[in-house]
């Protein structure tokens, strides 16, 4: 049954209830698998991640689903009456979603019976995109975002099946088969791209990729592959060592120090640049574009419950880059509004004790994923996050405004750009 928050959180708590309301984003994560087709070598769940659980056979039943679906509709009626003006949105997450592809369909009708407005949004790794599963995609408008790192010898060092036969040409061949779909069928369905990249990552040849690349592409979502927690980057050195990776360490800042200069050169010319290329530098754009004023109380942090991720099991999450160690409630009794307050007071007062006097916390996209760091349940202040802000940061700002001075139309993107813009982004290090 569904409890409003007024009944549950004390009078004190009056202004977070408020800013949770007033929040634009309301959206359902529905993590419908942790199952996946790929092993690849930067995934949470990987070997390279300690302290995350790993892949797991469990996978999510309709009736979960359901309750999920229904709690959540309950929730965003109440943000309605607040002013939320935006349709409801659920997002398919897995592992590899689309192996539990009859479970989406049936959630897909259930949703539009209870609201025809429901968008749909899915993230895959594209390998198993057969003719039911394009025609199903197109049919139902589903916005698409496919993993894909660009050129083939960078895909394919890290997006690997079980067997460790490498991945990229079969993305590209049904990449190919849904955009002749599209074209046959007028369907103007946008398609992205999440691109990882890491130290030895040649971004000139992935922005090449991405330009030339005839897959459809609305917009292409770069993000470099944490560093923290982790013993990924160990495992690229190895592989350096060894010969397998070609490139040296510092390929990927060399290389994004190329882009920024040919960006700078086409506008200077007043030529078109290619979206890839410009979307390479969305970072820029957003600390151009920071509201001036005064700061929520959670920085850039989301407000728990704007968004809501259910695992297979029903249990609910702060987001779909939370684990286990801090479920919110769950699809039987819904939030568990003393959770969300214990999660906000501890992360609260690590950024008060830590985060007061940095000049650059209004730019800092630290948020409860980067203090969630040992896997154990506890916030931590995370040093090394904070040692490459308040370096990166700075120059960031200097690279834009020296931009700025010398080319104003500098990151002025149109109507269908912004519409494409993501706010998940990791500051560049130029």
């Amino acid at each position: 049954m569904f409890i409003p928050r007024s009944m549950l959180l004390p009078t004190s708590e009056n202004v977070f209830n408020d800013m949770l309301m007033r929040t634009s984003i309301s959206q359902l994560y529905i993590i419908v698998t942790e199952d996946c087709n790929l092993r690849c070598k930067y995934c949470i769940f990987s070997d390279n991640y300690p302290h995350t659980h790993g892949y797991s056979s469990q996978k999510m039943t309709f009736e979960i689903a359901k309750k999920a679906i229904d709690y959540y509709l309950d929730l965003y009626k109440e943000k309605q009456a607040y002013g939320l003006g935006s349709n409801p949105v659920i997002s398919f997450y897995g592992g590899e979603p689309l192996l539990e592809f009859n479970l989406i369909k049936e959630i897909v009708k259930y949703a539009k019976e209870l609201n025809d407005n429901f968008e749909f949004y899915i993230t895959t790794n594209g390998t198993i995109m057969n003719d039911e599963i394009i025609n199903f995609l197109i049919s139902n408008s589903v916005k698409i975002t496919v993993s894909l790192d660009g050129y083939k010898e960078n895909h394919d060092r890290n997006r690997v099946f079980i067997n460790n036969k490498r991945s990229f040409d079969v993305i590209i061949k049904n990449l190919t088969k849904l955009q002749e779909e599209k074209e046959k069928r007028g369907s103007n369905q946008p398609i992205s791209f999440n691109c990882c990249y890491d130290n030895y990552t040649d971004m000139v040849k992935v922005v090449d990729f991405f330009s030339h690349a005839r897959l459809g592409g609305a917009a292409t979502f770069y993000a470099q592959i944490s560093p923290y927690d982790t013993s990924y980057y160990d495992h690229c050195d190895d592989l350096n060592k060894k010969g397998f990776i070609k490139e040296n360490i510092d390929t990927k800042n060399q290389s994004i120090k190329k882009l920024l200069e040919e960006y700078k050169e086409k506008l200077s010319k007043n030529e078109k640049v290619p979206e890839p290329l410009k979307f390479l530098f969305t970072s820029m754009f957003y600390i151009k574009n920071a509201p001036r004023g005064q700061q929520g109380p959670l920085g850039n942090a989301c407000i728990p419950g704007s968004k809501i991720a259910v695992a297979p099991d029903g249990n609910y999450y702060l987001c779909e880059k939370m684990n286990e160690t801090h479920p919110i409630g769950n699809v039987n009794d819904g939030l568990e509004w003393y959770k969300i307050q214990k999660i906000i007071k501890d992360y609260l007062e690590i950024i008060e004790k830590n985060c007061s006097n940095c000049n650059v916390k209004r730019l800092c996209e630290c948020c409860y994923v980067h203090l969630n760091m040992n896997g154990d349940g506890v916030f931590k202040f995370n040093k090394e996050f904070c040692k490459e802000n308040k370096e990166g940061i700075p120059l960031m700002l200097k690279t834009l405004y020296s931009l700025l001075e010398k080319i104003p139309n500098a990151l002025s993107f149109n109507d269908n750009e912004k519409a494409n813009l993501s706010k998940d982004f990791t500051l560049l290090e130029l």
